[in-house]
């Protein structure tokens, strides 16, 4: 779909919040759109993502 419209600088990866595949501290900025309202435990979800941001991170 993105390289069809010529974006070739973004990836799509299918994953569980609670046991992502990056390491600690991977990301600058962590933008959930969409997901936690459909989680039992989101505060959960969100705890369990922080460990991927960086100190200072949104």
């Amino acid at each position: 779909m993105t390289e069809k419209e010529g974006v070739m600088n973004i990836g799509f990866q299918v994953a569980d919040i609670f046991d992502l595949p990056y390491e600690d501290e991977t990301f600058d900025h962590v933008f959930i759109c969409f997901v936690l309202e459909h989680l039992k435990n989101p505060l959960d979800a969100l705890l369990s993502v922080k460990k991927y941001s960086k100190k200072g991170a949104r």
